[in-house]
């Protein structure tokens, strides 16, 4: 009887330590890690839009036909091609005055937006303390157990754990552990 409660004595005393070293640095006031990840974001468009040219010079000029007017007069019906490369492109015809015949602008303007995401994560870097109980069989035996773990910022994992049974008394177990995922 001495020997049990001395051994729930010591199981309670480990319990209330490991509160105690949990509080304690659970409270300390380290700065975290910050993991900054930049991501950029590039979006072009390109957009026509519609220009006007005063004048512009004449690149082929073109006899096409000849009227004959009643007064001995010969006018010549005229064509021309002005034009720019990617620009424009325009067609006029007819007697002086000359008339449009047809008109067809291509200016492009390229519009490039560039959006900088930046994310800040921050990584936990705290000590841990977790209190666990339950059951562990030996010898086709089911012994109670009570136990305290530790983890540390780095993944690791160490755990120390105290158990009763009638028959073979007190056991003790150590538990040495790194997280996976």
């Amino acid at each position: 009887m001495k020997k049990t409660f001395l051994n729930i004595l010591i199981v309670c005393l480990c319990v209330l330590a490991g509160f105690l070293v949990a509080s304690l640095i659970g409270n300390c006031h380290r700065k975290p890690e910050v993991r900054v990840e930049y991501k950029t974001d590039t979006i072009r468009e390109t957009k026509t839009d519609t220009l006007t040219f005063y004048k512009p010079s004449v690149k082929r000029d073109t006899v096409i036909d000849y009227v004959f007017v009643p007064s001995d007069t010969v006018l010549e019906v005229v064509q021309r091609h002005y034009f720019e490369d990617s620009a424009y492109d325009a067609w006029v015809s007819g007697i002086e005055p000359l008339a449009l015949d047809s008109v067809k602008v291509y200016p492009k303007t390229e519009f490039v937006t560039v959006t900088n995401t930046i994310t800040n994560t921050i990584l936990d870097e705290r000590w841990r303390i977790y209190g666990f109980g339950g059951f562990s069989s030996i010898c086709e035996r089911f012994m109670p157990e009570v136990g305290i773990s530790i983890s540390s910022p780095q993944k690791w994992l160490i755990s120390a754990k105290i158990g009763y049974d009638t028959k073979l008394g007190t056991t003790y177990g150590i538990n040495i552990g790194y997280k996976i995922f």
